[in-house]
């Protein structure tokens, strides 16, 4: 999917200057793959890549009525452009990085008009927009929350409602914010999470970020139907780690909400793929998990390593 964004570039103390980038398609990725917050021009001209993502695959998404992912803001230590998000059918939100501005809030995929989104979300895309004030110089450590609920045209939740709105709460004591209200996607529900997103499809510099001070996910909910919100754990989640600059660390997986970390790791990197609950593995198939790596021993689906020495074998640290 191509599409021509309008970015406007912001610096601190400095007056809006727009400018249009043509964004050309990118590699294989998620359905939803689309054009992300776009660097200046000249660097930056594809889609973005997601090399961890984690995606809810334990339930029909089809009863799914509301979702609430929360995000610790990490540290990058590299002057690069990075972004920690996640979709929701064809809405995209999240908090994005640039080495001039830190880290900001941003809604994307609004493809029926912005008119009565966030005041204080200038337009960044022709779908999207980057937020300031509360949403904007973000510190390390933040806590940020989405919610996506599906809504009547007042913005109240209604199970049956044929639109889907985004808030975020900053952790402020101001509750949810709204940003954008949309139609779901034609092609059916998706809902996953892009822990780290890159533009090394455009030979961009990559973040480095952190393990001091990594990507948290601090856990996630779900609302079936009209029911009431639950925590996400255990086998709800399909974990893709698709290369060793980055990785998933201090994965609680059987917690109520399942929370975990991402980040850079050093030259001693597992090297993946990262296990994860929903994949058949053969004999010797390895994958790493919670920095250790693993060969099966037996067939098996849904085993978690470390649990059962029967099922794998712990080959050490990575």
């Amino acid at each position: 999917m191509s599409r021509k964004p309008v970015r406007r570039l912001t610096m601190f103390a400095a007056a809006l200057a727009a400018s249009v980038l043509t964004v050309m398609a990118g590699p294989a990725a998620p359905a939803s793959a689309v054009p992300h917050p776009p660097p200046p021009p000249g660097t930056v001209v594809t889609q973005g890549v997601y090399p961890l993502r984690a995606s809810y695959g334990n339930a029909d998404l089809s009863s799914v009525r509301g979702w609430t992912v929360s995000w610790t803001v990490p540290d990058i230590s590299n002057n690069a452009w990075g972004v920690v998000g996640q979709w929701f059918s064809n809405i995209e939100g999240g908090i994005y990085h640039t080495d001039t501005e830190g880290w900001w809030v941003y809604y994307y995929g609004d493809d029926n008009g912005l008119t009565g989104n966030n005041p204080d979300c200038f337009v960044s895309w022709d779908t999207g927009g980057h937020c300031q004030n509360w949403g904007a110089n973000l510190p390390v450590g933040k806590q940020v929350t989405f919610t996506y609920e599906y809504c009547n045209a007042s913005k109240a939740f209604s199970a049956s409602g044929p639109y889907i709105c985004l808030y975020v709460n900053m952790n402020d004591g101001v509750g949810n914010r709204y940003l954008m209200q949309d139609l779901p996607r034609a092609e059916g529900p998706e809902m996953y999470t892009h822990d780290i997103e890159t533009f090394a499809d455009s030979g961009a510099t990559e973040p480095v970020v952190s393990c001091t001070n990594p990507t948290k996910m601090l856990g996630q909910k779900v609302r079936i139907n009209s029911g009431a919100w639950t925590n996400l754990s255990g086998s709800a989640f399909n974990f893709v780690d698709e290369q060793t600059n980055y990785e998933y660390r201090n994965v609680a997986y059987t917690s109520s909400p399942a929370t975990w970390q991402t980040c850079s790791p050093p030259s001693n990197a597992c090297p993946g793929p990262i296990w994860t609950p929903r994949n058949g593995y053969a004999v010797n198939n390895t994958v790493y998990w919670n920095q250790r790596k693993y060969k099966a021993l037996v067939a098996n689906t849904g085993v978690r390593p470390g649990t059962s020495t029967t099922t794998w074998q712990d080959q050490g640290t990575c």
